[in-house]
């Protein structure tokens, strides 16, 4: 299996991270799997946060990954870069099936599988355009992109044996363009053994209300002034021990005070 990704599973700094990680481990136990990505997860990283994944082929079980460097150019509208690795690959040896994640990675996927003749599986994670669309106010930017992401996502779908849902209404949503037939939806899965909410609360701990996200997103940024202008100073004059901690890499220093504690980014 060739699988194609915009994002970087070693990383683990966002939601979308280690969900691909966690989804390329499992896929690594049942195939042979190539991993060509970029670099970064929709962004540039910061290089002291990076160098705490990089690297960890050995905890994702690949035959062989192609690391390209992240652009914005390259991530919103195309990566020659990632398109010419990919292929190289495709020309050196035969592979089954040939898998794209979610929005323009499909793009890639569309191209090379008519190209290369190999199955087009697009195992989509959202839909992408959708996602830009209710973007736009935060980004102006993702608004203009919506059409551009609109037609590659259906370009990939239309050229796909086989497109994955992961919830009914995304389903729907492709089922506007191809067969149900050509539609599996599966229910987004998570690791119990990462994922694990339920312990013991230290004696005598305040109650907190976490908030965990990338605050280099427009829309994080938009939920944590909320919370630091609106939500904390309401809940506290009815519960003053109550602490609202605000976790991602790029969180402003100067939201921290009263009960609002700003921890950055954490392993």
């Amino acid at each position: 299996m060739l699988y194609l990704s915009m994002q970087d599973p070693d990383l683990e700094n966002n939601g979308t991270t280690v969900r691909v990680g966690a989804f390329v481990k499992n896929l690594a136990r049942m195939y042979d799997v190539s991993l060509v990505h970029m670099a970064g997860a929709g962004h540039s990283v910061d290089p002291e946060i990076e160098g705490r994944f990089r690297d960890r082929d050995n905890r994702l079980g690949l035959v062989d990954r192609v690391r390209v460097e992240f652009s914005k150019r390259g991530y919103f509208l195309f990566s020659p870069a990632l398109y010419r690795e990919a292929s190289r690959l495709l020309r050196a040896r035969r592979f089954d099936v040939l898998l794209a994640d979610y929005g323009l990675a499909g793009l890639y996927g569309r191209f090379l599988a008519a190209r290369h003749h190999v199955p087009l599986v697009y195992s989509s994670h959202n839909v992408e355009y959708r996602l830009y669309w209710t973007q736009r106010f935060s980004d102006l930017r993702r608004g203009l992109l919506a059409p551009f992401v609109f037609w590659a996502e259906r370009a990939a779908c239309k050229e796909a044996a086989l497109v994955i849902a992961i919830s009914e209404g995304d389903r729907q949503a492709y089922r506007r363009w191809i067969p149900d037939e050509r539609i599996e939806m599966l229910p987004q899965g998570f690791d119990p053994d990462v994922f694990h909410p339920f312990y013991q609360a230290p004696p005598d701990s305040p109650a907190v209300v976490l908030f965990v996200g990338s605050f280099r997103d427009g829309y994080n940024v938009q939920a944590g002034e909320a919370i630091v202008r609106q939500i904390a100073p309401a809940v506290a004059r009815l519960r003053s021990d109550v602490v609202f901690r605000l976790v991602g890499a790029g969180a402003p220093a100067e939201w921290a005070g009263g009960n609002v504690e700003v921890a950055g980014f954490v392993d």
